[in-house]
């Protein structure tokens, strides 16, 4: 939860940077899911 507010307090320029990351996490867990599950 503390990533909600690292967001909140950060200028508008760096989000992008910011989004991208989390989307590359939320990749990684999904195939660690996939993983898990086969």
């Amino acid at each position: 939860m503390t990533r909600v507010a690292e967001l909140d307090s950060w200028p508008l320029f760096p989000s992008i940077e910011i989004y991208s990351k989390m989307l590359t996490e939320l990749k990684h867990y999904e195939t660690e899911d996939r993983l898990s599950n086969l």
